[in-house]
């Protein structure tokens, strides 16, 4: 709001002194009234020696209008995408999304990183309309230029790296899970990444969220094998192959869905009795271990799947839920998933360390594979 009032009005600090004779004159001041409100002072003029002709104005601007033309007052800010006064914090630092999108994603953060894997997650709006989802994409680089212009070390994972990101919600949930996380896999230890999530609907707009970042952990420094194909390292314990889902096929440990799609097993492997707390210390537990599993799916992508871990004093495992295991139908050959060994829960609470002081009783994946899909597992060890 901008108001103008002449010398002698209401605002009677707006009378400006006679200037001196034959000057052509632009003057502001910045005053304020007898309530405390600043206002600017502009007047211009033209003097003689005879005769002295003045035109004057006072502006008073109001900073505290949302929507406004920038500067902004007290308790607004400037959006730069819009160059207006919002109230703090709905500001956006995406200036290409658009907020009419059907599908709308926010607050993207990573939740963990391991040496060459990071999970992010986001959060989805409240009034979706999830059927108008063309897919997500998930931008990762080095830099966070090179995540806004999709260039140099930038890395654009799709439904083809992880299929969960080609829906809204997660196959055979009955619309029950929105896909809220996915993984960047294949990065470099001890480096820093950014990261930013888009959505396209089908009227080809797009949403976008903030840039998030987040450093892999540092190389392992050890390791030990629970199966690596049919070589027995000599630290590995002896395997007890489960006949319940499972059979072994040569050189890994396999298992394909024959029954009515889908079928969900678990693909389990049984060791001899070992105990990690043996090899991992609780400083390790806490930020460098983890469980890595390379699997290969063939055929249709495994939704709503599971890493997991029961040990001997658990009445049931711990899990990682909700990950969709690629099938080679999108991407040929097997994938390395990696998930930190504190992650892992059962219902609701995270693996402790003093749990892992009891034996391994069983670890592997739970799969949801459609009819004549199959899985093998080609490796599966723990790491720290």
């Amino acid at each position: 709001m901008v108001r103008a009032h002449a010398p002698g009005s209401d605002y009677p600090e707006c009378a400006d002194a006679a200037a001196p004779p034959n000057i052509v004159y632009l003057r502001s001041v910045q005053r304020r009234d007898g309530s405390g409100r600043r206002y600017a002072l502009a007047t211009l003029g033209v003097t003689t020696a005879a005769t002295v002709t003045v035109a004057s104005a006072c502006v008073i601007p109001d900073l505290t209008a949302t929507g406004k033309a920038c500067p902004c007052g007290a308790e607004l800010v400037c959006d730069p995408c819009t160059a207006t006064c919002v109230p703090a914090g709905s500001e956006r630092d995406n200036c290409d999304s658009d907020p009419l999108a059907a599908v709308q994603v926010t607050n993207l953060i990573a939740d963990w990183s391991t040496p060459n894997v990071i999970r992010w997650s986001w959060q989805l709006g409240a009034d979706d309309v999830p059927d108008q989802l063309v897919g997500f994409r998930l931008v990762v680089a080095t830099s966070v230029a090179e995540v806004m212009s999709e260039s140099g070390s930038a890395r654009v994972y799709t439904n083809k790296d992880s299929p969960e990101l080609r829906a809204y919600y997660l196959r055979h949930t009955n619309g029950l899970d929105p896909v809220i996380s996915t993984f960047s896999d294949q990065l470099e230890p001890s480096t820093l990444y950014f990261a930013r999530l888009v959505a396209t609907d089908t009227a080809g707009r797009v949403s976008a969220t903030n840039v998030a970042q987040q450093r892999t952990q540092e190389p392992a420094v050890g390791s030990l094998d629970v199966f690596d194909g049919d070589e027995v390292a000599a630290t590995q314990p002896a395997l007890d192959f489960s006949t319940m889902c499972a059979t072994p096929a040569r050189g890994c440990y396999s298992w394909q869905c024959e029954g009515d799609a889908p079928c969900y097993e678990n693909l389990r492997l049984r060791p001899a009795a070992f105990t990690l707390g043996e090899h991992i210390t609780e400083g390790q537990f806490a930020t460098t271990a983890f469980l890595e599993v390379t699997l290969e799916v063939q055929g249709s992508p495994s939704d709503w799947s599971e890493i997991r871990l029961w040990l001997q004093a658990e009445a049931g495992p711990h899990r990682l839920n909700g990950v969709t295991f690629r099938g080679d139908a999108d991407l040929p050959g097997p994938r390395v998933y990696q998930v930190p060994l504190r992650v892992l829960q059962r219902g609701g609470d995270p693996l402790a360390y003093a749990t892992i002081e009891s034996p391994v009783y069983e670890t592997g994946v739970g799969l949801s594979l459609d009819a004549r899909a199959s899985a093998t597992i080609h490796r599966l060890r723990f790491v720290w």
